[in-house]
């Protein structure tokens, strides 16, 4: 078992800590984002699917991108910075 689990720093562990309960808050509430989206913003279902599934589209594309941003010459702090301030802007409402 030792094996499994990498040997990290505290700040490294407080980071996946924090990934880990951004996780289990979005998948407890992203299911009832498309009832919500039907119900009281008056959506029909095809278009509440298509707001909801744009989050995973999103995230799928901003996953992509960045990974391949790690082999630029900028570095991996660069692409985890540029990172949060895209998700930041997400969750705001953007620029």
């Amino acid at each position: 078992m030792r094996g499994l689990v990498p040997r990290l720093g505290r700040g490294a562990w407080v980071v996946l800590a924090a990934d880990l309960l951004s996780a289990v808050g979005t998948g407890m509430t992203l299911p009832f984002l498309l009832v919500y989206l039907h119900t009281a913003r008056g959506l029909s279902l095809p278009v509440a699917g298509a707001a909801a599934a744009s989050i995973a589209a999103a995230s799928l594309a901003a996953v992509l991108a960045l990974g391949l941003a790690r082999w630029l010459p900028a570095g991996a702090n660069r692409a985890q910075a540029a990172g949060a301030v895209a998700e930041l802007a997400g969750m705001t409402g953007g620029p």
